[in-house]
Formats: structure tokens, sequence, C-alpha cells
């Protein structure tokens, strides 16, 4: 499980910007991707790692959990 400010801290890291929401935290790059992270206080790896591809961040050193 990662949790999910550090999740938002590695989008904010990458430029992603935060665009509302209100079940889910919209995240919007300047390239155009955009991604959904839902309100929970942990979010499973798999999802993690989907959020992370969906916003086209590539990591070559992938943290634990991630």
């Amino acid at each position: 499980m990662v949790k999910r400010r550090d999740l938002i801290r590695l989008l904010e890291q990458y430029g992603l910007k935060y665009d509302g929401g209100t079940n889910h935290d919209k995240f919007k790059s300047d390239d155009g991707h955009v991604t959904h992270v839902p309100r929970h206080r942990e979010i499973p790896d798999k999802l993690a790692k989907s959020i992370i591809k969906q916003a086209g961040i590539e990591i070559e050193h992938k943290k634990k959990g991630m």
C-alpha cells in the first residue's frame, strides 16, 4: 500500500497540478496527461502504478511499494 500523500507529492514533483474533484482528486500535466487519485489514506500498489503510468511518469528506481 502507498500513502496517498506520498503519491500526490510524486505527481506534483513531476509537474502535475491539482484540478479539483469530489470523490477523486484530478491532476493535470502541461502536456495533457490527466489522472485521478481516490481519496483514501492508502492506495493499493497496483492502482498506484496505474496512476503513475497514466500521469506519463517513468520511474527508473522505483520506491519500495510503488
